[in-house]
C-alpha cells in the first residue's frame, strides 16, 4: 500500500508537470534548472541540477537517480530508477480513474482524497514582475496539494510563438484521463501563460526553488533517451 501511494502521488506530479510544460515545446528542446531544497521531508537538501528534454512525441525529466518518461503517443509514462535499474508503467489514460488496485478499500480512499486535492488547483496571476536568469518574468500563484507555489513565466524564451505546436499531441494525452479532464488543464495552462524560469513550492514548512540555467533548442534528440533502456526490470504495483 505504501508503495502504490508513493506511485500515485508521483505518477500525478509527473502528468501534472507534463500538461503545464510540454504543450509549451516546440522542436526539440533542452534545458537545465538548479533545484535547491530546504526542509522538505523525503527531499534532499542542498542543489541538484534538473535536466529536461522534450521533442513532438516524448519527454524525459532527470532528478538525480529518477528518471520520468512520457511517450505523448502511447500515452505511457516511464518511471526509472537509475540505482536499482527497475522502472514503472503508467497508463496516463486510467490513472486516477480508480483501476490502480479496485479490490483494495485503503487504495480507493486514498484515490479519492487525492482526486479531491488535485481538483482544487487554484491560479492567481500577479502584476509582480522580476528580471531571473535574464529573462523578464511575471509571477503567478499556483496552490495545489496542501502546496504554495509561486511561477515566475516569461514569453521571452526564442521561439515562444511556436510553442504551440506541440499542445494537440500534449492536449490528447491529458484530455484523456479522468483526472485531468476534471482538474481544467487547459484553464490553468492559460493563465499561466509563460514558460516557467524559475518556480518556488512551500510544502510541510519547507521550500524548493527550481531556476533555469539553460535552455537550447536543439535540431534532433535520439529517440533512445526516450526508451527504457535494456536491462531494466518492471516494477509495478
Amino acid at each position: 500500500m505504501q508503495f502504490l501511494k508513493k506511485s500515485i502521488l508521483v505518477s500525478f506530479m509527473v502528468l501534472l508537470n507534463l500538461a503545464l510544460i510540454a504543450p509549451m515545446a516546440f522542436a526539440d528542446l533542452y534545458w537545465e534548472s538548479e533545484q535547491v531544497s530546504s526542509g522538505i521531508p523525503g527531499q534532499g537538501q542542498g542543489k541538484m541540477i534538473t535536466k529536461h528534454w522534450v521533442t513532438s512525441h516524448a519527454s524525459r525529466t532527470e532528478i538525480g537517480n529518477n528518471v520520468s518518461i512520457t511517450d505523448f503517443d502511447k500515452k505511457v509514462t516511464y518511471i526509472l530508477d537509475t540505482s536499482r535499474k527497475t522502472y514503472q508503467k503508467i497508463d496516463l489514460t486510467k490513472m486516477g480513474g480508480g483501476q490502480e488496485m479496485p479490490n483494495d478499500p485503503q487504495a480507493q480512499a486514498f484515490m479519492g482524497m487525492m482526486k479531491n486535492m488535485m481538483k482544487q488547483i487554484k491560479v492567481t496571476p500577479t502584476n509582480e514582475t522580476k528580471i531571473i536568469s535574464g529573462y523578464k518574468c511575471r509571477k503567478v500563484l499556483v496552490n495545489f496539494m496542501m502546496s504554495e507555489n509561486e511561477y515566475w513565466v516569461t514569453k521571452k524564451i526564442k521561439g515562444f510563438s511556436e510553442m504551440q505546436k506541440i499542445a494537440a499531441k500534449a492536449e490528447k494525452v491529458y484530455g484523456s484521463n479522468p483526472m485531468m479532464k476534471e482538474m481544467d488543464i487547459a484553464g490553468i495552462m492559460k493563465k499561466i501563460d509563460g514558460f516557467p524560469v524559475r518556480t518556488v513550492t512551500r510544502v510541510m514548512g519547507g521550500e524548493m526553488v527550481s531556476t533555469l540555467k539553460k535552455i537550447e533548442k536543439k535540431k534532433h534528440l535520439p529517440r533512445s533517451l526516450f526508451k527504457v533502456p535494456s536491462g531494466y526490470k518492471l516494477e509495478n504495483n
